[in-house]
């Protein structure tokens, strides 16, 4: 089971930011999203590439105090095996980013996640600290735009193996958030890439998720 750390970190974080302020008038947006994933992961198993893959179900919640942006995320599936491998996995992850925005369309972020496989062959657990940025621009519409996100992964952990010596990540997607209406529509793709000694790894997903937006 993966632990309940990042969600608790998300939940006081948002309570400081959101702490009444007599002297400020802040802005706060809250999104709820429900999430639909297809993972991949590809690791390089004594020599033999093994790969997996499924379907996510999960959610996410952004809270969005002044120039900071909170979002605390949860997925869950099983991932069926595809090449080279007979297990099928059950598999999740957790994590909580944390961004500020210095300037428009610009933010710099850090981000914590877990995630786990668990099959007939044992469980593992992964662990990843993020630091990076992203950058969003307007598709000739101020209800449309994309964003493409890079993060450096200074610890990237995985139980039964060495620390991986260069982890990195990077996104791209595509928001739509229409007007009069507090949906909002976001597509995105992601690839992490691992180089453990002797064994890498790489993970990627294509996401869709569906939000609702609440202003105070």
């Amino acid at each position: 089971m993966i632990s309940r750390a990042p969600l608790s970190l998300a939940v006081l974080a948002a309570a400081g930011l959101l702490a009444p302020r007599q002297s400020l008038a802040q802005r706060v947006d809250v999104t709820g999203l429900g999430i639909v994933a297809g993972p991949r992961s590809t690791v390089l198993n004594q020599g033999v590439r093994e790969v997996i893959g499924g379907v996510w179900i999960g959610a996410a919640v952004e809270v969005k105090v002044d120039r900071f942006l909170i979002t605390a995320s949860g997925l869950r599936g099983t991932l069926d095996p595809i090449e080279n491998t007979p297990f099928q996995s059950d598999a999740g992850e957790e994590g909580v980013r944390v961004g500020f925005t210095p300037r428009s369309g610009f933010s710099v972020e850090a981000s914590y996640t877990a995630r786990v496989f668990s099959s007939a062959v044992g469980y593992q657990r992964w662990n990843m600290l993020g630091v990076g940025a992203s950058m969003s621009v307007p598709l000739g519409d101020s209800a449309l735009s994309a964003h493409a996100r890079a993060s450096y992964l200074p610890v990237a952990t995985a139980s039964g193996r060495s620390s991986s010596s260069v982890a990195i990540a990077a996104e791209v997607g595509v928001s739509a958030a229409p007007r009069r209406t507090p949906m909002l529509i976001r597509l995105t793709y992601r690839f992490e890439r691992f180089d453990f000694p002797g064994e890498p790894a790489e993970f990627d997903r294509i996401t869709l998720e569906v939000g609702y937006r609440v202003k105070r």
